[in-house]
């Protein structure tokens, strides 16, 4: 096989692969920033304990503003309005326990609760959200991510509403 027919991604554990191109899935998914005057909602993995946004894949048929509202109240039990666009990536990443690869299309969304609890969402076999929480701004370190620590702490920096305002209801 030649070297072009191999794309490089990352594993669930961090670990580097090369997988054949024709293995990806092209995947769009959503992420929330929900800050709450110097905090935002994160959530924490249930295996490895590390942060990430609340979102995730958008299903067959399903708008991009009805994936992030479904996506953060599976993981956070708060309702949301969808605010601005604020970013896209992209992301090659395998998810070894569905042994299947993704090239994820990326896009971030500022949100504002209109609930205010946060509940953590059942255990189910193959999902590893985690508890949500409310993690203050000035204490998030790119090290605690479950990936792209770096890029997603200036994006949470760097997209803080400049009133900071109580975003909740």
């Amino acid at each position: 096989m030649r070297d072009n027919a191999l794309r490089r991604c990352t594993a669930y554990d961090g670990t580097e692969l090369a997988l054949p191109r024709e293995r990806f899935v092209v995947r769009p998914s959503v992420y929330a920033l929900l800050y709450d005057q110097d905090r935002v909602v994160l959530v924490t993995n249930r295996t490895t304990g590390r942060y990430y946004l609340p979102g995730g894949g958008v299903e067959q048929g399903e708008s991009l503003e009805e994936a992030l509202q479904r996506e953060v109240r599976e993981e956070t039990g708060l309702s949301i309005k969808m605010g601005r666009l604020i970013t896209a990536a992209e992301d090659f990443f395998y998810y070894g326990p569905a042994d299947r690869a993704f090239h994820a299309l990326q896009f971030y969304y500022l949100a504002v609760a209109t609930s205010q609890r946060l509940v953590a969402p059942p255990a189910r076999p193959h999902d590893e959200e985690g508890d949500p929480r409310w993690v203050s701004l000035s204490t998030l370190d790119p090290s605690a991510f479950h990936n792209h620590g770096e890029r997603l702490c200036r994006l949470i920096r760097d997209n803080r509403p400049a009133s900071a305002p109580n975003t909740r209801l």
